[in-house]
């Protein structure tokens, strides 16, 4: 076990997927059935509407399913 600050940082893949997953189950309709792939694209969704909001917003953030692997590329503009 590795705790999830420590995982991000040392690039571990399964800690950021399995964090996208459980944003997705957060926001994921209750009684609905249990559908990963969609849940984990719920959890993408929220990820990009969060970098929006924090200002991401002259870089294209495809919902790619590696996405939370830190694929996408962040122009300098929108770090600044």
């Amino acid at each position: 076990r590795v705790p999830m600050i420590n995982a991000l940082q040392r690039s571990l893949n399964t800690a950021a997927v399995w964090l996208t997953l459980k944003v997705g189950e957060h926001y994921w309709p209750k009684g609905a059935g249990y559908h990963m792939a969609r849940i984990s694209a719920l959890g993408r969704q929220k990820i990009v509407d969060l970098a929006r909001a924090m200002g991401v917003v002259n870089t294209p953030l495809n919902d790619t399913v590696s996405l939370p692997l830190g694929a996408g590329e962040v122009k300098a503009i929108d770090m600044a």
